[in-house]
């Protein structure tokens, strides 16, 4: 589940993830093919995480990330 939204989100940003997100929960729009609530939950979790990860790398690349830069040994 949260790899299809990675590389949603990866390739149209994030208004498209989160209105995915929105539109596929929505009755009036989907009818008997809306996602059910648990469906609905992980993908709100999902996008979440990643509009959270993306977040924290525009704070570290802008160097005003309370969290120190990640370097590989």
């Amino acid at each position: 589940m949260i790899y299809p939204l990675c590389q949603l989100h990866r390739q149209r940003g994030a208004a498209t993830t989160i209105t995915l997100v929105w539109f596929s929960s929505r009755g009036d729009l989907m009818g008997h093919y809306r996602n059910r609530r648990a469906t609905t939950l992980a993908a709100t979790l999902g996008t979440v995480v990643v509009l959270a990860l993306n977040l924290i790398l525009l704070l570290q690349a802008a160097r005003i990330s309370p969290w120190p830069p990640f370097h590989a040994a």
